[in-house]
């Protein structure tokens, strides 16, 4: 009785982890923030996407087109460094840019993919603006607002390695920030 009681307690502590794990990845978290500034006019509503990882959840599609943002900005991950589904990504992407203005800077999985240079080209043949380190000044209901993306270029296996050893050395990207 004891070994069947200890065996399914094991049975249960593993069906819990799996529960958590899935629910993990794959529930909607939306979080809202509200930020003054004497710079801007007219409010602006900002939808930010991060770490979909290939996967193309109708249920953000939803939820985004029911905030009716004025932009839609990506930071990274979107496309598992597998490029796993990246035709339905393409797709799902060619529904956001009907909803909003999309800007799409590069995630650590975006970087390590062999087709990256294929992959952005693809990206703002659908409609993105992909920001590699550069700034994108914007007019969005007479605000002018500038937009930094800074390219994921240190993603790479290697440099997480040298990073977990302390090793790694960081390209200066204070240019990007300066007045």
């Amino acid at each position: 009785v004891l070994n069947i009681m200890k065996i399914t307690l094991i049975i249960i502590l593993i069906l819990l982890i799996i529960l958590f794990l899935y629910l993990q990845n794959n529930i909607v978290d939306i979080t809202k923030y509200s930020i003054k500034s004497n710079e801007i006019n007219n409010t602006i509503k900002i939808v930010q996407l991060s770490d979909l990882h290939s996967k193309p959840f109708k249920k953000v599609l939803n939820i985004v087109k029911n905030q009716s943002p004025d932009l839609i900005v990506i930071t990274g991950d979107y496309i598992n460094d597998k490029c796993k589904n990246k035709d339905k990504m393409l797709d799902f992407g060619k529904e956001l840019v009907k909803t909003a203005p999309v800007y799409y800077i590069t995630g650590n999985h975006e970087r390590r993919l062999e087709n990256f240079d294929d992959l952005m080209e693809e990206l703002k043949n659908i409609g993105f603006v992909v920001l590699l380190n550069n700034i994108e000044a914007v007019n969005v209901k007479d605000n002018l607002i500038n937009i930094l993306g800074l390219d994921e270029n240190q993603a790479s296996f290697d440099a997480y390695k040298k990073r977990r050893k302390g090793i790694f050395e960081y390209k200066d990207m204070s240019k990007y920030l300066r007045e």
